[in-house]
């Protein structure tokens, strides 16, 4: 009998540390989510994570012919950006949208004043 007691108890015990460990979880889930919804407020936020997102590959693709080494690693780079995608969607998905106009608008004005010095370069020869 003392033994079938000191059964049942374990059992609960393990349930309830089970139980703390998945509300732990969630806490920490939704701790991360309101994190990166915080960061994403500000266009310096928007700036780093699009910055990782390029840096992990996810625009591009991870093959490299002849070299199944680079394209392993490529993938591999690129299964974080796409986590860090979904975590983006999941959070604020209205601010991969505000990232991409954002990072539109930089490349234009790099092209315009490159445009622009390409012309005076040409205008003083």
């Amino acid at each position: 009998m003392a033994e079938e007691l000191d059964t049942f108890k374990r059992q609960e015990l393990q349930k309830a540390l089970a139980l703390r460990a998945l509300e732990r979880e969630r806490r920490r889930a939704k701790r991360a989510k309101d994190d990166l919804i915080e960061q994403l407020k500000t266009a310096g936020g928007r700036r780093v994570f699009w910055k990782h997102l390029s840096y992990a590959g996810y625009f591009t693709l991870s093959f490299v012919q002849g070299a199944p080494d680079a394209t392993a690693n490529n993938e591999g780079m690129r299964a974080v950006g796409m986590k860090m995608f979904a975590d983006l969607m999941d959070a604020a998905p209205e601010a991969y949208f505000q990232m991409t106009r954002e990072n539109a608008s930089e490349q234009a004005q790099d092209r315009a004043e490159d445009e622009k010095m390409t012309q005076e370069a040409n205008s003083d020869a």
